[in-house]
């Protein structure tokens, strides 16, 4: 789910969920770690 911040001119600000950004980070984070790893175990790292 990607969050568009919204337009600087903009005079009503709506608050930021701190929460969502944070386990939307810890969730990309680990699959970018998994995929470092995916060579290892399919095998197509040897040869």
């Amino acid at each position: 789910m990607a969050v568009i911040p919204r337009r600087a001119d903009r005079t009503k600000r709506h608050p930021c969920d701190a929460w969502l950004d944070r386990e939307r980070n810890l969730f990309e984070r680990l699959v970018n770690r998994l995929k470092q790893f995916r060579h290892v175990a399919t095998g197509c790292g040897e040869g």
